[in-house]
């Protein structure tokens, strides 16, 4: 976390000190002091640095500086001063306002996916005064869509449905979370989802089952035997060649939820939040969160264009049934580290790019189908597979298996 300090009167500045010097472990920071008496103070671990003016536009500037503004003062100057910069609940820093006297910390602006909430708590012990938070969930003690998403490290696919989903929470009405059995069997799913449950908030897991099974047959005109042989890849590893790429065995029933399970969902509960990497059907009562689980590897011939490596990643997510929100990395080979069109990509996922270490893949290459032709002219047998795994969970699986196409090959690793 960036985090300032800023304060405008003489005693301001003295309780300022004491909270920059606390907030000292949440990571980098500045104290503004006005210039009258800045030279009292000698810089310490953080900057210390004079208040500019006017006001409102050096507010602005640190506006889209800093995660948190911490301002001691008082609150009608800082609602004023923020007014013009305020955009959204996911692009706004945390904004806290403390009297001078330390006895109150106020969470102002962002209190969930900001982290104004805990930031006010832990400011108020710093000054040994009291955290006001004023948000709904928190008051009454319900379920907050944004903060579950936060918490587990999740995508919020509409704000506009988390906000509604909240709202029934709000309202006591209840709520059910729908999630993949195998994704709620990781124990860090399961803590923070069991710390929510109440007579309001249930968990609904789903598995494949028998009747899933023939339903899904009939559906994808697939045999249950093959359905059902596909359901225990996860432990035997198998895959099966679909057009240029191959897909791990247990995509189709990894992909376990389905639309007609949150319809279900939609009429047993008021509210119904889904938490799922896959593409999955909009209600107006359900909110979906996306895990950040997925791990993109791509290879590409030299100066493959913008256009084809775009074109060849969209058409691999909907091979997968994927969201591309779920995308957590990006990674390739050193060699190909300046191609545009790669660049492009990661780009359009705002996500830096990984490079892997050929020595790293040489270790697990021989996991997947090779080439002569491409170890000879790069030195591994493959690109895509080996960098996707590299940059997962070593308890993950191969989502999608080597994508090829017009010169671009792609490949996602799903952690478990």
């Amino acid at each position: 976390m960036k985090w300032a300090v800023i304060t405008l009167t003489k005693g301001a500045a003295k309780l300022g000190v004491t909270i920059a010097d606390g907030m000292n472990s949440k990571g980098e920071g500045a104290l503004y002091i006005s210039d009258r008496f800045i030279d009292e103070y000698t810089e310490n671990s953080y900057a210390i640095n004079p208040v500019k003016k006017p006001f409102k536009d050096f507010v602005g500037e640190l506006f889209v500086e800093y995660d948190a503004l911490i301002f001691v003062m008082a609150t009608g100057i800082v609602c004023r001063s923020i007014a013009p910069y305020i955009q959204s609940k996911t692009k706004d820093p945390a904004i806290i306002v403390c009297d001078e006297a330390g006895r109150h910390a106020i969470s102002l602006l962002s209190g969930h996916l900001g982290g104004g909430n805990e930031l006010s708590i832990f400011v108020a012990d710093i000054c040994g005064g009291e955290p006001v938070i004023t948000t709904a969930s928190d008051v009454t003690g319900n379920i907050a869509v944004d903060m579950l998403a936060k918490s587990i490290d999740s995508k919020i696919a509409s704000m506009e449905r988390a906000k509604d989903v909240t709202a029934i929470a709000v309202d006591g009405k209840t709520i059910g979370i729908l999630i993949d059995k195998s994704r709620y069997e990781n124990q860090f799913y399961r803590e923070k989802l069991d710390k929510l449950k109440s007579d309001k908030v249930f968990i609904q897991t789903v598995d494949i089952d028998d009747d899933m099974i023939e339903k899904y047959s009939k559906e994808e005109n697939v045999s249950p035997e093959s359905v059902k042989d596909k359901s225990e890849g996860i432990n035997k590893n198998k895959t099966f060649d679909n057009s240029s790429c191959q897909i791990n065995s247990i995509d189709l029933s990894k992909n376990i939820i389905r639309d007609y399970d949150i319809l279900e969902a939609a009429n047993k509960y008021d509210g119904v939040i889904i938490i799922s990497e896959n593409k999955l059907l909009d209600t107006l009562t359900s909110v979906q969160l996306i895990p950040q689980s997925l791990h993109l590897g791509i290879g590409c011939k030299k100066d493959t264009s913008e256009d084809v490596i775009l074109r060849v990643f969209n058409e691999a997510c909907e091979l997968a049934k994927v969201d591309k929100r779920a995308i957590k990395s990006i990674s390739t080979i050193e060699l190909k580290s300046k191609e545009a069109g790669i660049h492009a990509l990661c780009t359009k996922l705002n996500l830096e790019l990984d490079i892997i270490d050929l020595e790293g893949i040489k270790q697990i290459q021989n996991n997947f189908v090779g080439s002569d032709f491409v170890e000879k002219t790069i030195g591994v047998r493959a690109v895509s597979e080996p960098c996707a795994q590299i940059s997962g969970d070593k308890n993950g699986y191969m989502r999608l298996g080597r994508y090829a196409k017009d010169g671009v090959t792609i490949s996602l690793w799903e952690d478990l």
